[in-house]
């Protein structure tokens, strides 16, 4: 009787090392997956803060550009008015 109990005891035991091993290696695994993650997330917010600064500076262009097409217009009014008057 006491030599199935010990017997049982070190079956339960050799189980439980193996599943605190695994239990190590998932917690391993899990912390590799959390760094990947934050890299992942600052990849993403760098992309956004780029492309944030992109269209800002699109939307910058856009309004140059419009006052340069504004400008010339007006010129080119200004031209054909001084034309009609000659």
């Amino acid at each position: 009787m006491e030599k199935n109990v010990q017997i049982q005891i070190g079956e339960f035991q050799k189980e439980l090392d193996e599943v605190r091993v695994q239990e190590s290696e998932q917690a391993a695994h899990n912390a590799e997956m959390d760094v990947e993650m934050e890299k992942v997330i600052q990849k993403q917010s760098f992309e956004q803060q780029n492309l944030d600064r992109i269209m800002a500076e699109r939307g910058r262009y856009e309004e140059e550009l419009a006052e340069i097409n504004s400008g010339m217009e007006k010129t080119v009014g200004d031209i054909e008015q001084k034309k009609a008057d000659i």
